[in-house]
């Protein structure tokens, strides 16, 4: 994908930026086969405390709580969610600086690295020096916001046909079972920056 810098009045003639990254659809298989099947969670449960059996309990895992379950009630019949999480978050090392893109599965409540994939690196605009600062935030709030449009735009499509996959059975060990999961955007894990960022707050407070 190409972003557009156009309206940037950019020197040295750059006038788009690429982005590449890998379907996060596909990285979310992908992790989700690396996860126990008796630890992944498909339908939502209730949780009661005896003696308050009309007023339910949460804390006991994400499949007990309010948003799995309108996940689960937004999928047609014979569907399961897929629900996914999106993470960037910037980091240094050594003198390096890069925003590695997450997908996560978050039908297990488990925090287990395994259960994120990178689907790709926040593209950034070099060699530009001293030759350009005037439009700098600006413009990096604009390349955020393209690239993670992109990603968002698959799993859009995605979301409305659904994605026919197969991952390790729950009753046969060893063995895979075929599923039609719709996949749900369901939750964005973003430190302060980030959040500010993408969602434009005005301020740290």
């Amino acid at each position: 994908m190409d972003i557009d810098l156009s309206d940037f009045g950019l020197p040295d003639g750059k006038r788009s930026l690429n982005f590449e990254f890998i379907d996060p659809v596909w990285g979310w298989v992908r992790a989700a086969c690396e996860q126990p099947a008796s630890e992944m969670q498909w339908v939502p449960k209730v949780q009661s405390v005896r003696g308050f059996e009309n007023h339910v309990c949460y804390g006991g895992g994400l499949e007990f709580g309010e948003a799995f379950a309108q996940a689960c009630r937004s999928c047609p019949r014979g569907t399961r969610p897929m629900l996914i999480s999106l993470h960037w978050d910037g980091s240094q090392a050594h003198g390096l600086h890069a925003t590695p893109i997450c997908v996560g599965v978050a039908n297990t409540n488990s925090v287990s690295s395994s259960t994120q994939f990178c689907i790709g690196y926040m593209p950034v605009v070099s060699d530009l020096g001293s030759n350009f600062n005037s439009h700098g935030t600006e413009l990096k709030h604009y390349i955020r916001n393209k690239c993670i449009g992109a990603i968002l735009q698959v799993l859009e499509t995605a979301a409305q046909s659904g994605v026919r996959c197969r991952l390790p059975s729950v009753t046969t060990p060893g063995d895979e079972d075929e599923m039609m999961l719709m996949p749900r955007l369901f939750s964005m894990n973003l430190d302060q920056p980030e959040a500010q960022l993408y969602f434009g707050l005005r301020s740290r407070t």
